[in-house]
């Protein structure tokens, strides 16, 4: 991954959260967290601390989220998330998972990206204004 010097903030989804120690991203990654250029939305939050083992793990976890940017879920993302889905259900693409419509609506409100290996964000550009940025090629992790 080689992300334009810009200082694009970017919203991460939880299909790179096992991948960030991955040779091929580890040191973009890491190089974007030094610079604040990673963002947490509390729906990507909340799956990641699903995956925690342990209470241990949990409060790590926890810490780890807690030092990254925040975007609060409002009503206007909510709202721009569901028209979203709504607009797409024209060309039935409509059945994409609401968690990844409310992170692509909060990266649009913030005119942040979103950072993911997963091409549901790829189809919700089309409808809401953000930048779609694969952290690795489809099919390369």
């Amino acid at each position: 991954m080689t992300l334009p010097d810009d200082g694009r903030i970017y919203l991460f989804d939880t299909s790179i959260w096992s991948h960030t120690e991955h040779p091929q991203i580890a040191s973009d990654w890491t190089a974007m967290l030094r610079n604040d250029r990673i963002a947490v939305s509390p729906v990507v939050a909340f799956e990641v601390l699903y995956t925690a083992q342990n209470q241990a793990d949990f409060e790590d976890l926890e810490e780890q989220l807690d030092a990254l940017r925040q975007v609060p879920l409002t009503q206007g993302i909510v709202r721009s998330a569901r028209a979203a889905l709504h607009t797409l259900s024209a060309t039935n693409h409509h059945r994409l998972p609401f968690q990844d419509a409310l992170i692509a609506a909060s990266a649009a409100h913030k005119n942040w990206g979103v950072l993911h290996y997963d091409g549901d964000f790829d189809t919700l550009s089309k409808v809401l204004d953000f930048e779609s940025r694969w952290i690795a090629p489809s099919g390369s992790l």
